[in-house]
């Protein structure tokens, strides 16, 4: 059996994917990621999902979509 890794709980494709012909870049500022990203979260719609790298603390906190300390506070009934 092989050996098991333990991870930090943060999904990163860069930790799955250790080929360098893959290249990672921040959602909300578009600058390249060298390394691991600061935050990898899923975006998705329906059954359609997509990773979605952030480079920072920064960027994660300025991202209006991704952030949910960015969401208004909902409105009316559901």
């Amino acid at each position: 059996m092989p050996e098991q890794k333990m991870t930090t709980g943060l999904y990163t494709r860069s930790e799955e994917i250790p080929d360098e012909r893959f290249r990672f870049f921040c959602a909300e500022c578009g600058n390249p990621i060298s390394g691991f990203p600061y935050l990898t979260t899923w975006h998705g719609w329906c059954a359609c999902f997509d990773p979605w790298d952030f480079c920072s603390e920064e960027c994660w906190n300025k991202s209006e979509v991704l952030n949910p300390e960015n969401w208004p506070p909902p409105v009316g009934k559901w």
